[in-house]
Formats: structure tokens, sequence, C-alpha cells
């Protein structure tokens, strides 16, 4: 969906469609590179944000990957959203570290979200515990759910701002 569309802008569209559909899965493919944007997208629930200089056969990729967890973000927007999520004052950091894991996160949970935050994909974190794909994904629904998060780039958000992860991988 586009951020600046005739008549409903793309953000009140997504917001009414995460009401009615919260599990529904919305990329915004848009011209606009604004923070501003970018950051009330995944704040109302965009499950990517992607802009329409995006290559073609790169776009498709990105949307196919969407079902095995991944969270599409054309080059340099994933670390502008994460430098805001740290730097943001808006909120005080409520959660450390140590928060975490007296917030009921598991180790293993903790294991996944920590790789995922690096921005390894759910079948390489599997890989690498030696845990199936499905498996991985029911720990991040978990982390999500025990966190009071939407999405996974509310995950990594997260991650960062309570210092589980310095740098962020970022696709380019």
């Amino acid at each position: 969906m586009d951020i600046k569309m005739p008549e409903c802008s793309g953000l009140d569209a997504l917001k009414l469609i995460k009401a009615e559909m919260p599990d529904i899965k919305i990329v915004m493919l848009t011209t606009s590179d604004e923070d501003e944007d970018l950051f009330d997208s995944i704040r109302y629930g965009a499950s990517g944000y992607l802009l329409k200089n995006t290559n073609a056969k790169e776009l498709v990729g990105m949307l196919a990957d969407i079902e095995k967890g991944e969270v599409p973000f054309s080059p340099g927007l994933a670390a502008r959203l994460l430098k805001e999520f740290r730097r943001s004052n808006h909120k005080p950091v409520q959660h450390t570290l140590e928060a975490t894991k007296r917030g009921h996160l598991t180790e293993r949970q903790l294991e996944v979200l920590e790789m995922v935050a690096k921005g390894i994909t759910y079948k390489e974190v599997g890989d690498t515990l030696g845990l199936t794909e499905r498996t991985v994904k029911y720990h991040m629904e978990r982390i999500i759910e025990l966190l009071h998060l939407e999405n996974r780039a509310q995950v990594i958000a997260y991650a960062a701002r309570i210092g589980i992860v310095e740098d962020t991988k970022t696709s380019g």
C-alpha cells in the first residue's frame, strides 16, 4: 500500500485494515522516505516498508520472504528505524535486559531474540540452534506476546533499545 493515496492516506487505511484484520500483512510501497512516514507505518502495524525504486526482482523476493517471517525494508530504512527507537525519549525505557529475563522469557527465547535482532533469518536461527524453522517462528510469536509487541520489527527495535544487540544487519 502507498502512503500517499487519494481520498484516504495509506496510514489511515493501514490503521483501518489492521483494526479489522490484525493478522493481515501489509507492506508499504511508496516514494516517501520521510522518517515520520516510516515510523508511523511500523507503529500502526505495517509488516515492511519499501521504496518504489526497489528493483522488481528484489521486490518480489522480499514480498515472498514475508511468509518466512522476514520484514522487508529498503536499504538503509531498517537502520533509521532502529536509530529512532534507540534514541526515542517519548517513552521512558521500562525494560532492561535483566527485566526481560525476569519477564518470563526463557533462555532459548533470549537466544532466538538476539539472533533475530541481528538480522538472522528464522531458518538460519533454526540451523544454528538445532530447531526447525516452525519452532523458531513459534518462539518469536511467544516473544511478541510476552513483550506485548505487535510484530517482528517491533521486537528488533525493542532488542536494540534494551541493548541486546549493538549493531544490526541491514540488507543492502
